[in-house]
């Protein structure tokens, strides 16, 4: 029971009586449970008493309930106070072991208190739990709901996980490559543009869903920021992406799907309309919920208690609902998009959790169990005869690099495949790769002997490439070849450039350069811009990076540890003892010098005083304070409620009085 058998009959009189009664570990859980409590730290026990009961926090951790704790604390609301345990197992459905360990869990949660003949509930419970929501849980059965199904084989739960868990990795990388060198606008509400999102999803060949989880992932874990610019304002990869490629693919997966599941970003509502009928866009400021971070782990934590069970959809929906039952707007499409999310993760596979993901819930390293089943990097594809390679797994950083500049990806898969065309060796050659290393970089990562169909393309575009030049005069074209500009002159197509021959191979236009390469390129032509001195312009885009550490505004962490709640508690404690030590009223109003005098003698014969003092968010506290040196406006002395030396305003000690010498801290 709350208090135990020793306890009084009637037990402390109030709630601040009984939260003193506890002892430290007690308390310290409390925090732990209830962080909100610790922030900022309550000045004594009755200021904490005084959060306990506050309407807000009592309905935050009553929305964390489960049935059983719900409908126990119900019908103790629905009695006259004080009740006692037997009264209560009476009134709810459950095995009376249940309700009594439900009763004890609520009061260490100090929504209810007092011995177990005289419970009492928190006087906000009666306003959060009201009389439509005091039979909330009516319909819901007391016992936890099952969770079983076939039993999967792990091996193959495990390697389906990883297939995922390498697929994320790759693909978050190559948003990252995509956005260093194409950012997209920051839109005035703050995300990213659908087309955007859009333009992810087909580049990864994904669904638009998808791509807009992967743009939400590749922020929560800090990989893109804001550039800031008031006049180019756009998503960049952050200084965090920029050693990202080179470390292994389990430890950037563990990082990825460790701020997944720690994050409080309800991912589930990108592109869901809001009550404006506007859709949502990836990382738009607002979609932190508190529900997000605790359904995802509730979630978790079904998959992880029947593995290697596969548990259907629906099963774990009515078990996540059990213990959240008030949590009803998001819960259930949250339950059923966390699954999904898993799966894209590779934290689930074939339904089931894998290894990996159980040693990240439990906190352990998942690397020794992902690592082993991860794909090898491959250095060779296989040329086609049909101007396609087929990648037979996943390539080398800098191999995939070159061949996606080379030619297009046609389709993924077990394998990749890639596509040579005019227009993407055209892209090489822009970027200055010459024909000859063309060639090379063919034979020297290609299985096969180079089919002759690409060795005869590649020549053709090197043959064509840069024989028709672009400059500005404003705009100027030239080449070598007369026919092909005396084509250019009768193309009526090109009407709208307004080509005027200044010379027999000399053309100038009055369109912009861009505008030029454009239109020609359209009519299937190979023209390369350049230079005043005649060398060609290269074209690759510069990849651009932003200096800041990335990702999305973080929320205050709200989590205790539990040496900050013991630091809590001995504030706290020390709160109460300086309210115990306070001296009886004056008559008069004690002046700065008589405040002085106090503080000096205490300094002189090393005794202390009691203080009352203002910080500077005007939070008025009672302290015990051994005073070292009075000094400048300034006394430094060891403070009993922060155990540590620190320096106080004079100006603001509303009142000072000497105590008796309590002796040295303890150390």
């Amino acid at each position: 029971m709350i208090q135990g058998d020793a306890a009084s009959r009637t037990g402390p009189r109030t709630l601040a009586a009984a939260l003193r009664d506890r002892d430290d570990d007690s308390l310290g859980a409390l925090l732990i449970a209830r962080p909100d409590l610790a922030r900022p730290i309550p000045v004594d026990m009755t200021q904490l008493a005084s959060r306990v009961g506050d309407p807000a926090s009592v309905r935050r951790v009553v929305d964390s309930l489960d049935c059983l704790h719900l409908a126990v604390l119900s019908a103790m609301t629905g009695r006259d106070h004080p009740v006692t345990i037997e009264v209560v197992q009476d009134d709810v459905a459950a095995e009376p072991d249940a309700v009594a360990r439900a009763v004890t869990a609520l009061g260490q949660l100090a929504l209810v208190w007092g011995p177990s003949s005289s419970l009492r509930v928190t006087r906000a419970v009666h306003q959060v739990l009201g009389p439509l929501d005091s039979g909330e849980s009516v319909g819901h059965s007391m016992q936890v709901p099952a969770l079983a199904g076939p039993r999967a084989e792990l091996a193959a739960v495990d390697a389906a996980a990883a297939g995922a868990a390498f697929e994320v990795v790759r693909q978050v990388e190559t948003v990252l490559d995509a956005w260093a060198l194409e950012p997209p606008a920051v839109l005035r509400s703050g995300g990213v543009g659908v087309r955007d999102v859009r333009a992810v999803g087909a580049r990864l060949d994904v669904s638009e869903e998808q791509a807009g989880f992967l743009v939400e992932l590749t922020a929560v874990t800090r990989l893109v920021a804001r550039a800031g610019d008031v006049r180019d304002d756009v998503w960049l990869p952050s200084a965090a992406a920029h050693g990202w490629p080179d470390r292994s693919v389990a430890d950037r997966w563990a990082e990825l799907a460790g701020r997944w599941l720690s994050s409080a970003r309800a991912m589930s509502l990108v592109a869901e309309r809001d009550e404006r009928g506007r859709p949502t866009n990836a990382l738009a400021p607002g979609l932190e919920n508190p529900s997000a971070g605790a359904v995802r782990a509730l979630t978790m934590r079904a998959l992880a208690s029947a593995r290697p069970q596969r548990l259907a959809e629906d099963a774990v929906v009515a078990w996540v609902a059990w213990h959240r039952p008030r949590r009803t707007p998001l819960r259930d499409p949250l339950v059923r998009r966390t699954l999904t999310e898993a799966r894209w993760l590779g934290v689930t596979g074939l339904g089931v959790m894998a290894t990996a993901g159980a040693d990240l819930l439990l906190g352990r390293d998942p690397a020794p169990a992902l690592e082993p089943l991860l794909p090898r990097p491959v250095a060779t594809v296989l040329l086609q005869a049909d101007l396609t390679a087929v990648a037979p797994g996943p390539l080398q950083r800098d191999l995939a690099l070159a061949l996606a500049l080379l030619a297009d990806v046609e389709s993924r898969g077990g394998a990749t495949v890639y596509r040579f065309s005019a227009s993407s060796l055209r892209r090489a050659f822009d970027a200055g790769w010459p024909a000859d290393q063309v060639h090379a970089f063919l034979a020297a990562h290609s299985s096969t002997p180079v089919p002759q169909p690409l060795t005869y393309l590649v020549d053709d575009v090197a043959r064509r490439h840069g024989r028709l030049r672009v400059g500005s005069t404003r705009v100027y074209l030239r080449s070598d070849d007369v026919a092909e500009i005396d084509a250019l002159v009768a193309d009526r197509a090109l009407a709208g450039l307004q080509l005027q021959r200044v010379a027999p191979t000399v053309l100038v236009a009055r369109a912009t350069s861009d505008v030029v390469l454009e239109r020609l390129r359209d009519r299937g032509h190979s023209p390369v811009a350049e230079v005043p001195d005649g060398s060609p312009h290269r074209t690759s885009p510069p990849r651009r990076l932003v200096r800041a550490s990335g990702g999305l505004p973080q929320p205050p962490r709200l989590s205790l540890t539990a040496e900050e709640a013991r630091s809590v508690v001995a504030a706290v404690r020390a709160g109460d003892e300086a309210a115990a030590l306070r001296p009886g009223p004056r008559t008069g109003r004690a002046t700065a010098l008589d405040t002085l005098a106090v503080l000096r003698e205490a300094a002189q014969n090393a005794t202390s005083v009691w203080l009352s003092y203002v910080d500077r968010a005007g939070t008025l506290s009672e302290r015990v304070v051994d005073p070292l040196t009075v000094d400048a406006g300034w006394l430094t002395g060891h403070d009993h409620r922060s155990d540590r030396t620190r320096s106080f305003a004079l100006h603001r000690i509303r009142s000072v009085a000497p105590l008796m010498a309590l002796g040295p801290p303890d150390t």
